[in-house]
């Protein structure tokens, strides 16, 4: 049901982001570089939520149609273990890309610009979870039929 391939290319896709690829740079091209990025993972990982709730929600209809509420309710535990676990790598590769800009911010000085990075990063976090509750939303309401 959960496709494994897309599962795998959201996560090698989250490779945390490194500041330093040139120790030069410019405080606010960092910043830049690093919201781009942020964004990026938001999007990716919204982008496989959706269609995996799209996936899942079918799965469970199907069931239902046919009779079968036992395998409707392991797939809905199934696809609401996967999103869980989903958004804790997405979030975990959220934070990882913030506190490497954040630190590198600050460290060249930049105070505001990791303000608003850090600001970034906690609106990114929060849209995952709104994410997962709207993916956990959607496959209990398929389930209720």
């Amino acid at each position: 049901m959960i496709r494994l391939a897309t599962c795998l290319a959201v996560l090698t896709s989250l490779c945390v982001f490194s500041p330093d690829a040139n120790a030069h740079a410019n405080p606010e091209d960092v910043a830049r570089r690093c919201v781009n990025r942020v964004d990026e993972i938001l999007e990716r990982c919204t982008r496989v939520a959706a269609s995996e709730t799209k996936e899942c929600v079918q799965a469970i209809r199907r069931y239902l149609a046919a009779g079968r509420r036992d395998l409707a309710i392991q797939t809905a535990r199934e696809c609401i273990q996967a999103a869980r676990e989903r958004t804790r790598r997405c979030s975990h590769a959220v934070r990882e890309t913030c506190t490497e800009c954040i630190d590198w911010l600050l460290a060249h000085g930049a105070e505001r610009l990791a303000a608003r990075v850090r600001h970034v990063c906690a609106d990114a976090l929060e849209q995952l979870e709104n994410l997962l509750q709207r993916q956990e939303n959607a496959i209990r309401d398929a389930l209720e039929g």
